[in-house]
């Protein structure tokens, strides 16, 4: 649009300099026709001495010089003296020869042969010289000076200074030359046709765009090349530009020479009243491919499996989809050219008119009314819940807002069935975890009473008890012991994560009060334990002690025949804080080192490793619980070793956030 905007504007300027210029010149060349010396005049000049011929010599604003036929000056008037710089006294009796320029002696010496022959020299031009030196253009009406008898004695010089008239010449050459390059090398189609639609005029371009030569468009029909479904609309657009002398732009498809329909851009301006056009002006560009481009973008948009709306700055519909039409129960021709309001409910409208403004002024792709719900209203008055994306799109030099508009009707009631299934888990989890309470602390009491009243009776019949019945009572208060352990463990597992406060955590703290509660392990198999520096991190401390300690005590545990090595380290990784404790026990099989990590899943007999077999159950939920992974990498026979991690977390922000997950346990 920019491009056709400056094109008329040169057409326009151009044709108005050249009706200037050329206005001026023809004043000029009228001027010029009345500077002969009238001929009831002539007389004047041959009585010089006469009242009239002084008073008309000394008058005229013209130079008027008189010469003999030897090229003496003669005459000199006050209008010679200004053209020429030369006083009456300097140049009388000095010879013509000093005004000519000396390039044009030869010319001036044939006015003289052809005076002497009997031929008047009218509107002559040529170029004559001042006394400074300066070089001007002239206009010469060269009459004769005859004597009493008849004879020629000298010549009468009318001069006029035309450099002025000269130079708009030479502009107005320039510029028709400049203006003729313009169109004849523009990439668009300049025209000039008449009322009728006939091609006055064609640049060369066309042959470029339509792949016709100048000379077969002149003088035919510009209709012949118009696509028959837009003919009317031209037709139209033209007749509006005659009444109302207008510039007015439409678009319409025009064959190809070689068949093809090409889309054309056109703005049409009247120049009919000017004299040197005295046609409609019609500048053309291809926007084929735009075209095609839009083409292909309504497809898009058309076929979306969402609903897709845009608008223009203003929050007018110009584009629908048939997802929209079913979404809102409208037909598109009800909400082409509707403001988009009309689709928001009434109790948030007048809110929605300032966010659409927001946007228009920072045009970021963006999801709209983050944590805020939406909904449209469809025809019917009812309202649905929708999730909105907006994208700018700009269209020649315009920006347009396109919405995706998805139903959310049914994650909605998705998300409410969740909610409900969540709150009944979360309170089944809560009566569940109140019954592991009661039940363990229930069961725990008589597996203590039948501990202790056995070991009561073995204690008051020791003399009676043999050697069977001594292994007998030894099962019994071992099973019941490692019963008691399970139940405690299983109750600690049901727990952890509950009602837990977080805070920062020196984890170098943490790995010394877990090596200090494992003292008497520790000293009793000899382990040699080390610890690179380890960071800080957010947590609950008696958790993390308790995972130190289970993972230790394994590590110690399972080392078979040789004086346990373990290795506790750490380093960041990307956003995460990698522990590991390695190692230099038995190791595990690959295809055990994921079911490890299940509660009460054991790989040795309670003979060879005492345990519940829910230690490592509890490391996982621990560490799962902190927002990170456990796992193992291990060998047979050549150790193990134990990684996890925890998040890095520096702000305070993200402390919180965190802290709100690990509550909601997600």
């Amino acid at each position: 649009m920019l491009m056709v905007v400056l094109s008329i504007l040169i057409i326009v300027n151009c044709a108005l300099l050249f009706i200037l210029l050329y206005a001026y010149y023809q004043q000029f060349r009228k001027s010029k026709s009345s500077s002969e010396v009238p001929q009831g005049y002539q007389g004047a000049f041959m009585s010089l001495s006469s009242p009239m011929g002084k008073a008309i010599i000394e008058s005229s604003q013209e130079a008027i010089i008189g010469q003999t036929l030897e090229g003496a000056v003669t005459t000199w008037n006050p209008g010679a003296e200004e053209l020429y710089g030369y006083s009456y006294e300097e140049i009388i009796g000095k010879s013509i020869n000093l005004l000519i320029a000396p390039h044009g002696k030869a010319q001036w010496k044939k006015f003289l042969e052809a005076l002497k022959d009997g031929q008047a020299i009218k509107n002559a031009e040529m170029i004559h010289q001042k006394k400074s030196g300066q070089q001007v253009h002239v206009a010469l009406t060269i009459s004769p000076i005859k004597d009493e008898m008849g004879h020629l004695i000298g010549a009468s010089i009318i001069v006029r200074d035309i450099t002025v008239f000269k130079q708009a010449e030479y502009i107005l050459r320039e510029r028709e030359k400049w203006f003729r390059t313009l169109i004849e090398n523009s990439v668009d189609l300049l025209m000039q046709i008449d009322p009728n639609g006939v091609i006055l005029y064609t640049s060369p371009s066309v042959k470029t765009l339509l792949g016709y030569s100048v000379e077969e468009r002149l003088g035919k029909n510009i209709f012949e090349l118009i696509h028959p479904d837009d003919v009317e609309n031209i037709k139209s657009l033209l007749k509006e530009i005659l009444q109302k002398t207008m510039s007015l732009t439409g678009e319409c498809r025009v064959r190809h020479k070689n068949g093809s329909w090409r889309w054309m851009e056109g703005t049409g301006s009247n120049f009919l009243q000017e004299s040197s056009i005295e046609a409609l002006v019609i500048n053309c560009h291809d926007i084929t491919e735009r075209k095609q481009a839009e083409e292909r973008f309504q497809r898009v948009v058309e076929f979306s499996p969402h609903a897709m709306i845009m608008v223009d700055r203003q929050g007018k519909i110009v584009l629908i989809n048939k997802m929209a039409e079913q979404l809102f129960s409208y037909l598109r021709e009800e909400l082409i050219g509707q403001s988009i309001e009309f689709l928001v409910p009434q109790s948030v409208r007048s809110k929605h008119q300032e966010y659409r403004e927001a946007f228009i002024r920072n045009p970021e792709p963006r999801p709209m009314g983050a944590g805020r719900d939406l909904y449209g209203l469809r025809k019917d008055g009812t309202e649905v819940p929708v999730e909105i994306g907006l994208t700018p799109v700009e269209i020649m030099g315009e920006i347009f807002v396109l919405a995706s508009i998805v139903d959310i009707t049914e994650r909605k009631k998705t998300e409410e069935r969740i909610q409900r299934y969540t709150q009944a888990l979360q309170e089944s989890n809560k009566q569940l975890e109140q019954f592991a309470f009661v039940a363990s602390h229930d069961l725990q009491e008589p597996l203590r009473i039948v501990s202790s009243y056995v070991q009561l009776w073995a204690k008051k019949n020791k003399e009676h008890v043999d050697a069977t019945t001594g292994k007998y009572i030894h099962y019994i208060i071992n099973n019941v012991g490692r019963m008691q352990d399970m139940i405690q463990g299983l109750l600690m597992y049901s727990r952890l994560g509950k009602e837990a406060s977080y805070q920062d955590v020196d984890m170098n703290r943490i790995f010394s009060q877990a090596v200090e509660n494992l003292d008497l392990m520790i000293k009793k198999y000899q382990a040699k334990i080390t610890c690179e520096e380890l960071p800080w991190v957010w947590g609950n401390p008696l958790q993390l002690t308790q995972l130190f300690q289970n993972l230790i005590s394994n590590a110690i545990k399972y080392c078979k025949d040789q004086e346990p090595q373990i290795r506790v380290s750490a380093k960041l990784q990307n956003v995460d804080w990698l522990f590991s404790i390695q190692d230099n026990g038995i190791g595990i099989e690959p295809q055990y080192q994921e079911q490890i990590f299940e509660i009460f899943r054991r790989l040795h007999t309670r003979e060879e490793y005492p345990g519940t077999g829910i230690g490592l159950a509890i490391c996982k939920k621990i560490v799962e619980t902190h927002r990170g992974k456990i796992w193992v990498e291990s060998q047979p026979g050549k150790g193990s070793t134990f990684f996890f991690t925890l998040p890095k977390i520096e702000s305070k922000h993200a402390k919180e956030m965190v802290m709100t997950n690990f509550e909601k346990g997600t």
